[in-house]
Formats: structure tokens, sequence, C-alpha cells
């Protein structure tokens, strides 16, 4: 089911400047193992918390309670102010305990 992620094959033929940045990409891909790893985790911990807030200052205070009310998956939208911020404290303050993304 996950394992045709990993054979993913574009229908149509990418632009040349696309394909440039595809591969300027590839250093940034991970492994088959961590992939893996990644979809073991999502099947232990199906539940993610998905985090919208209107201003930066609510996005810690809320995606904190979330994680502390048990969620182990957790991700804050583009859309909150700060975004980028909050996802790299929370992961320095959470690695390896809880997933966070965005």
């Amino acid at each position: 089911c996950h394992s045709a992620a990993l054979n993913f094959k574009p229908r149509q033929p990418m632009a040349i400047a696309s394909r440039r940045s595809f591969a300027a990409s590839l250093d940034r891909m991970q492994s088959k193992e961590s992939y893996a790893a990644v979809v073991d985790y999502f099947a232990t911990h199906r539940a993610c918390a998905v985090l919208r807030t209107p201003t930066a200052e609510a996005a810690p205070k809320a995606m904190t309670a979330a994680i502390e009310g048990g969620f182990m998956n957790v991700e804050f939208t583009l859309t909150t102010p700060g975004c980028l911020d909050c996802v790299t404290n929370f992961r320095a303050k959470y690695d390896k305990k809880v997933m966070v993304g965005c």
C-alpha cells in the first residue's frame, strides 16, 4: 500500500526547470528505511493534531496542550503565523518523542 509512493513516476515529463529543482532536492530525500520508520510511526500513532491559530503567540500554547493531551503526531499549518519557527522549536523540545511537522 505505501510502497507505491516509493515507486512514483510522473504521468507527464517534467519541464527542464522542474527536473533541475527535483534533482536538487534529492539530497534532502530520506532513505527507504527512514520512510518505512515514518510509516510505522503513523501506523502506531494514528491520530494527528493539525493546528491553525490566528496569532504566533497562540500556536505554541495550543500545540503544547495537544501534546500534553496525548497526541504523538502534530502539525502546524503553514497559514499559522510563525509556523516554521514553531516547528523548529517543537522539534528541538520534543525530539524523538513527538513527530512534528507542517
